[in-house]
């Protein structure tokens, strides 16, 4: 049995499998990318109630093919209340506010069905840096036409949002 052949497999497996994880990576942390994302985590004063803190995580980004934006958030609010699910809609303010704003469908929690609207802006301050806004049971189409008026200044946590370049 000639043992070359396995082996010659072998390499050439090997080959492919080292091309195709460098062209991944490659893909993954190519600049060139170009795509908007929120991402955050941590406490903000309540932007509706005005009393206590919000806890929250989330992170959002526009679908690139045209489709559903992308993307899952939580909020626990003073009231003891909770709000969670995918995000559903994606807009972003290019420039030097670093604005995004975007939609929760409410799948889990207290407002289940309901539309929860995040604005976030990233001041990039460094620590606690960020303002996070909401207001819960939104229509839809306020995603992209709806400024929140009030964005509360972080406790703790932090707040991206990039344009991707």
């Amino acid at each position: 049995m000639n043992k070359g052949i396995p082996l010659a497999r072998l390499l050439l497996l090997l080959a492919v499998l080292v091309t195709a994880i460098l062209g991944a990576s490659v893909r993954a942390q190519n600049p060139d990318s170009h795509f908007p994302f929120a991402s955050g985590g941590g406490w903000a004063v309540d932007s509706e109630g005005g009393a206590g803190y919000v806890h929250f995580s989330f992170s959002a980004e526009p679908d690139t093919g045209g489709g559903t934006a992308k993307g899952h958030g939580r909020f626990d609010f003073p009231s003891g209340a909770s709000d969670s699910g995918d995000v559903v809609c994606f807009s972003f303010t290019s420039g030097t506010s670093n604005v995004a704003r975007f939609i929760i469908n409410v799948t889990k929690g207290t407002d289940v069905p309901g539309l929860l609207l995040v604005e976030v802006t990233d001041t990039g301050n460094g620590g606690a840096s960020g303002l996070l806004g909401y207001k819960r049971k939104v229509p839809m189409n306020v995603c992209t036409t709806s400024a929140i008026q009030i964005q509360q200044p972080l406790f703790k946590g932090n707040i991206i949002v990039s344009d991707g370049q």
